[in-house]
Formats: C-alpha cells, sequence, structure tokens
C-alpha cells in the first residue's frame, strides 16, 4: 500500500489531509503534486506541484501536519519531500505519530530536496487518525537570527509501484 499526503491536496480525496497551525506561507520552490496520469520517463513528480515554509527558531510553533488514511494496519516507510535551499534548516524537526508513542527526527532541509527522504519504517492502524497516525513538521530550530525556514510538501506512508512509465 502507499498513502500520499500533500500540501497541494489538504482535503485529501482519500488519501489523508493536510493541515497547518501557525503562520506558513506559499514558497515559489516547486514541489511534488500527485499527477492524476502515468508519467512518462523525464518527467519529475516533484516539479508540478508547491511548497510551504515557516520562519523556524528556538521553540517554533508553526506545525504543518500530515495525516494519512491508513487502508490496513501494518507497517509502513514513512519519507518527507522538501525543497531544499541554503536558507532552509538544518534541524527540521519530524515528529512521526503512531499508536502509543511520537518518534522525532531531525532533517537537514538544505540538501536532498524534491525526492524522498526516508525517516524510517513505523505501525500504523488502518483509518484516519491524528492521535495515532502523522506526521508533523514543526518550525522548532536551534537557529536564532531570524533568517532560516523550515519547508513543508509533502509525505509518502508505504511504497506501491508508484506511477511512472518507462520504456
Amino acid at each position: 500500500h502507499m498513502v500520499l499526503v500533500d500540501n497541494d491536496d489538504p482535503e485529501g480525496s482519500m488519501s489523508g489531509t493536510y493541515e497547518e497551525i501557525g503562520p506558513w506561507e506559499t514558497s515559489t520552490a516547486p514541489g511534488h503534486s500527485t499527477l492524476a496520469e502515468t508519467l512518462e520517463s523525464g518527467i519529475s513528480p516533484f516539479a508540478y506541484g508547491t511548497t510551504r515554509y515557516a520562519w523556524a527558531s528556538p521553540g517554533g510553533t508553526s506545525i504543518a501536519r500530515f495525516v494519512p488514511r491508513i487502508p490496513q494496519s501494518g507497517y509502513y516507510s514513512v519519507s518527507v519531500s522538501y525543497a531544499a535551499s541554503p536558507n532552509r534548516v538544518t534541524d527540521a524537526l519530524f515528529r512521526v505519530v503512531h499508536p502509543g508513542t511520537t518518534t522525532s527526527i531531525r532533517v537537514n532541509q538544505r540538501s536532498h530536496g524534491s525526492t524522498w527522504v526516508r525517516l524510517g519504517t513505523f505501525y500504523f492502524e488502518e483509518g484516519l487518525n491524528p492521535e495515532r497516525g502523522a506526521v508533523e513538521l514543526v518550525s522548532d530550530s536551534d537557529v536564532s537570527d531570524g533568517t532560516l525556514v523550515v519547508s513543508a510538501d509533502a509525505v509518502k506512508f508505504g511504497g506501491g509501484m508508484g506511477v511512472l512509465r518507462r520504456g
């Protein structure tokens, strides 16, 4: 199974929901988009959507929350997408909320943008439940000069076959 939750699809049709707490702005950097058609070779799904950003600070409180609609209880690989840039933090805080606990992971957003960056594999229960299944990006960072941001784009839960046509 594969579930994609994208900032460009806040209502989530069938995949889940995206929501923001605190101030977020639309970036000029492109981001992931779940296109309806199959992608031909040479076309990147990371060039057709938008990304969002929030100013980072110690104890920052802006949150981008990606809540998946899990089709079947089980273990899912979790990967995030964001726009990399020199004005991104080197310690973006992602919190993976899964049954019974929350796992915090820091990611350097100055590199590996416009692709999937794997956070790990976690157990999720079937359904849509933000208290037991979500990924949150928090604007908390050790940076204190007011010039850096965190970037939010999309989260992928699970694997799947994808939508790329090769050959």
